[in-house]
């Protein structure tokens, strides 16, 4: 599934684009529709990253106990892992700050900048990272 084509071309939010990449499937895109935007667009934790995360928990299967990794290593090790790589890379995990929307005092202009293709490309590139991330750390356990 290509991510970016999901989410610049087609409108499926940050969250629903990552998590159909990183399971090659759009049936359970419907379970992210609610984090775009940093979770119902308050701006809290970034889609990407939430879809991410959920994408690798159904691409690990870590409910199943006949596979390789455990629900307590997949909390510990891949999600803190991700987060940590995900905020490396970016400085943050969080939706307004990652689009710096601490510049905007009014929620008026939030909103306004959110429909600008200025803000579309900035959350693509998230896109792809948190996608690619999320598809590295899973090829490394399977």
């Amino acid at each position: 599934m290509d991510q970016r084509h999901l989410f610049v071309e087609l409108g499926y939010n940050c969250a629903e684009a990552v998590l159909a990449a990183v399971t090659g499937s759009m049936d359970h895109v419907s379970c992210a529709s609610g984090f775009g935007g940093g979770i119902g667009d308050m701006g809290v934790t970034c889609g990407a990253v939430t879809g991410a995360i959920m994408g690798m928990g159904l691409a690990l299967e870590v409910r199943n106990p006949e596979t390789p990794m455990s629900y307590e290593a997949f909390k510990k090790s891949l999600v803190i892992r991700f987060l940590d790589t995900f905020e490396n890379e970016f400085g943050n995990t969080g939706c307004h700050e990652l689009l710096r929307a601490s510049r905007f005092e009014e929620e008026k202009d939030l909103q306004a900048y959110h429909a600008t293709p200025e803000r579309k490309m900035t959350c693509a590139n998230f896109v792809d990272y948190a996608a690619g991330l999320a598809q590295k750390l899973v090829d490394e356990v399977q």
